[in-house]
């Protein structure tokens, strides 16, 4: 039976804590929060400790589930704990390198390449998790347990996992601002933002065959047609709304069908 301990409240750590519960993997997991039981893991079948020196030592996995700029900090804190120096200790950033944790023996990283908000609880069979190991050790038990949650695994440096967080930014947290602005503008304009969900799951039907997404541009910015560019841009300013980002999206489509 391995034995995980996740450090960490979080996003993250409560999607790793539902996951965990609903494989029912061959392993066991408690959690170490700062303060009080946090409500939204209230129904979860887990130990919760508050201080982090009442810990199980012993864990096979220890996954440190914070903010990137606490990684550090929770890392000395737990060396000062004194787990086993078997115990394989890993952070969840997409960003960081591994080797912040380079005063462990064994190390890594178990990076779930999804967005995630303790709200909403996502299966991980479908989500990549993508792992990276100081050793031979600590890549096996990772490998092992992430396997027992999700159906897409891989074995990736830093160094990948660094270049694959940029456009994982551009493809979830931009787009989710363009449709932040989308629904402002809908508000404002008295209509239906709902009646753009068919286009929205449209667009991402077609590239889901791992298609160029730019053989599929259409619109005005496509065209170059400027009566409809114009109209639009008045229609924003007549709003009162940021009209930037429309230019550098239109200008950027131009430049990439006009070379």
């Amino acid at each position: 039976m391995r034995e995980v301990v996740i450090i960490g409240t979080g996003n993250v750590a409560t999607q790793y804590c539902y996951n965990f519960q609903h494989h029912q993997g061959s392993f066991s997991y408690e959690v170490y929060a700062r303060s009080s039981t946090p409500v939204h893991l209230e129904n979860y079948a887990i130990t919760i400790k508050n201080d982090i020196a009442a810990i199980n030592r012993h864990a096979d996995l220890y996954l440190i589930c914070v903010n990137d700029d606490a990684i550090v900090h929770v890392a000395d804190l737990l060396s000062r704990v004194g787990i086993s120096d078997q115990a394989v200790v890993a952070h969840t950033s997409g960003t960081k390198s591994s080797a912040l944790l380079d005063m462990f023996t064994n190390y890594g990283v178990l990076y779930p390449l999804q967005t995630l908000r303790k709200e909403h609880p996502i299966d991980f069979k479908d989500v990549p998790l993508l792992i990276t190991g100081n050793n031979s050790k600590a890549e096996k038990l990772l490998m092992s347990i992430a396997e027992s949650i999700s159906d897409t695994v891989s074995t990736r440096s830093d160094v990948y996992r660094f270049k694959l967080h940029l456009p994982a930014v551009i493809v979830n947290n931009f787009v989710n601002h363009l449709y932040h602005m989308a629904y402002a503008y809908c508000k404002k304009q008295d209509v239906d933002f709902t009646l753009l969900l068919p286009l929205i799951h449209e667009t991402i039907r077609k590239i889901d065959g791992h298609i160029d997404p730019a053989k599929l541009q259409t619109g005005p910015a496509k065209r170059d047609d400027q009566l409809t560019i114009q109209m639009h841009l008045k229609a924003l300013k007549d709003l009162d709304m940021d009209s930037e980002l429309y230019v550098a999206m239109t200008n950027s489509i131009i430049k990439t069908h006009t070379t």
